[in-house]
């Protein structure tokens, strides 16, 4: 288990709350679960898994499938999934 130690940035917290499943964030925040790659599936925090061996080149062949595509589609798409998410954390990281 992992102790949390200090409080969560609300921009971070918005991050979690986009883009995992309810019962995720909240374990994971709050009790600091922990998943095996088989649980982090079935939660849906990860789409798949893949040994240490073949993780950069899964990685860099999602990367060059995805990279021939236009690039401001994927932008839009991100902002409007995400909502404010995106600007939340640039003000948190500007102070």
């Amino acid at each position: 288990m992992i102790e949390v130690l200090e409080a969560v940035e609300a921009a971070t917290m918005q991050l979690l709350r986009a883009k995992l499943p309810p019962a995720a964030a909240r374990d994971a925040l709050l009790t600091g679960k922990r998943y095996t790659a088989a649980e982090a599936i079935a939660a849906g925090i990860a789409d798949g898994e893949a040994s240490e061996g073949d993780l950069l080149t899964r990685a860099i062949a999602l990367a060059a499938s995805l990279a021939v595509k236009e690039r401001s589609i994927f932008t839009t798409l991100k902002r409007n999934l995400y909502g404010d998410v995106g600007a939340a954390l640039t003000m948190d990281a500007a102070g």
